[in-house]
């Protein structure tokens, strides 16, 4: 697939911030898909995206922001089919699930690139220059008998497997009660359960087993069997889940089940309310390969590690440095879609006396996973036509030394996809300037606390040289100022009264005052 190159940078998305890092897992997962589809197109096998993938296509159109998996569903002569043929069509990929793996407890099948990072060429070509590893989860649809009865058995039967299976510890002896779970379970079924073997992985077998008894021609509903199981819904007219249509996903074709709203309201409710909730794996999938690629690695390159150290500026003035009592201000700029945000403190300086204002536009680049550039962008012409801008050879910064720089450099090196010439990073100007002022050139919603997803994504945004090298951090409202001020105190120690002076929110009375005397621009 073909993506702008834009597409990987950072991007407030529905007010939810999504990282580069974000952007290529999903390019690479929905690169698995397409292969999957390929390969259930030349066996005409029928597949539809389901759960969050479904909800993603039809409300965003593509992924969920706040979401990181591709789901998609198989009724079980299609699934069975698929895991036929996976492995010979698919050589390249690992097919994972309790049947080929032992110690895999889910009633899901995982098709992946890989089990570990990569850096082999002809896989970061593929999927985008990610080296962690990236998959698509399947899930089966069963038929559900026509005899209620017959089917009210079965489905207590599934519900005692399913709650064995769950409390049998990892090491050690069974408790009676278990013990006798497992002989009820072997006189309903008349499946003997070897008892020195792994009988955790056997009784999902056997649920698996269960969940397959009937045919389509038996039935009338489907249903996610585990799903029906436990959370007592998700069963549908079995021409439903037959009856698809195309749906735009990130600028593909993926099949959805005609009846979206009927099979989204079954599982979410009124899914059109947004909520940061959901998911049952760990948010991100790709947070679980940090720490063995540390191993080999000496940093992950999104990730800023913060030292005390860097809170400390050293105001030193070079030697061609020539200060005047002339104020200088220097706002430094590398994006012209990122200038609206310093609009403001821009016709403040311009309309002072006394007063020298420069814009200094600066390239910035794209990079690889590891931090080598790969492509090279300069909007100085879309500036020059509306703002007095300054080409990068004609300013030097050394030496004109400004009062105040203002940026909207966030990350230094600590970027999957973006970077600036070092000499312009954050942690080096803070050294050339009295004040340096860093504006944010996004906007996200504010963050509740107990939003896990939302907590997280402040590693990206927050957590960053941009924000801990500044003297002073503009954010857009009170609550946002709420939330810098309590993630840095965690994460650098510093007290609340160290950061309140550091991050100002203009909105806020006292600031709006400050501003009026030129204080706070």
């Amino acid at each position: 697939m073909n993506y702008l190159d834009d597409f990987f940078e950072d991007e407030v998305i529905e007010g939810f911030y999504v990282p580069s890092i974000m952007k290529m897992l999903w390019a690479a997962k929905l690169e698995v898909l397409l292969d999957i589809g390929k390969v259930c197109k030349r066996h005409q096998i029928k597949w539809h995206i389901s759960f969050g993938t479904l909800l993603g296509a039809v409300r965003h159109q593509g992924f969920i922001p706040w979401d990181d998996d591709i789901d998609i569903a198989m009724c079980r002569e299609d699934y069975e089919h698929f895991l036929e043929i996976a492995e010979t069509e698919m050589p390249e990929y690992i097919i994972k699930n309790m049947y080929t793996d032992t110690g895999y407890y889910d009633f899901t099948t995982v098709v992946a690139n890989g089990e570990n990072f990569s850096f082999q060429k002809e896989y970061l070509e593929k999927f985008y220059g990610l080296p962690y590893p990236a998959g698509v989860d399947i899930f089966v649809l069963d038929y559900i008998s026509v005899n209620e009865e017959e089917e009210n058995l079965r489905e207590n039967l599934l519900h005692l497997i399913w709650d064995t299976a769950y409390r049998m510890p990892e090491k050690g002896a069974m408790d009676q009660n278990l013990r006798d779970a497992l002989v009820l379970i072997q006189q309903a079924t008349g499946v003997e359960l070897a008892a020195k073997a792994d009988v955790k992985h056997e009784l999902f077998v056997l649920f698996d087993k269960l969940c397959a008894i009937y045919q389509r021609e038996e039935a009338e509903y489907a249903a996610c069997l585990p799903y029906k199981v436990m959370r007592k819904h998700y069963t549908f007219p079995k021409e439903i889940l037959e009856d698809c249509v195309d749906m735009d996903f990130c600028g593909e074709k993926l099949p959805g089940v005609r009846e979206y709203d009927r099979y989204l309201r079954e599982e979410y409710g009124d899914y059109t309310v947004k909520q940061r909730t959901g998911g049952d794996h760990g948010y991100p999938a790709f947070r679980r390969y940090e720490k063995p690629y540390l191993e080999i690695a000496d940093r992950i390159p999104y990730r800023y590690e913060f030292a005390e150290e860097h809170l400390q500026a050293s105001r030193v003035c070079t030697e061609e440095g020539v200060k005047t009592s002339e104020t200088k201000i220097l706002f430094l700029v590398y994006k012209y879609a990122s200038w609206k945000y310093m609009e403001d403190p821009y016709r403040y300086w311009t309309k002072q006396d006394n007063v020298t204002v420069d814009i200094l536009v600066i390239p910035y680049y794209r990079t690889d996973f590891l931090g080598n550039r790969i492509g090279k962008y300069y909007d100085y012409d879309k500036f020059v036509d509306v703002l007095p801008v300054t080409d990068i050879s004609n300013y030097d910064l050394r030496k004109e030394r400004p009062d105040i720089i203002y940026t909207h450099n966030l990350w230094d090196d600590c970027n999957a996809t973006t970077t600036i010439q070092p000499e312009f990073y954050s942690a080096v100007i803070k050294h050339d300037t009295d004040r340096l002022v860093y504006i944010p050139d996004f906007e996200v919603d504010a963050i509740d606390p107990a939003d896990e997803k939302g907590m997280y994504s402040t590693n990206f945004f927050i957590k960053m040289p941009g924000v801990i090298h500044a003297d002073e951090v503009r954010v857009s409202h009170p609550k946002m100022r709420d939330l810098y001020i309590n993630v840095l105190m965690e994460f650098t120690g510093k007290s609340r009264k160290y950061w309140e002076k550091r991050i100002i929110c203009p909105e806020n009375e006292k600031n709006e005052k400050n501003e009026k005397k030129g204080l706070r621009i």
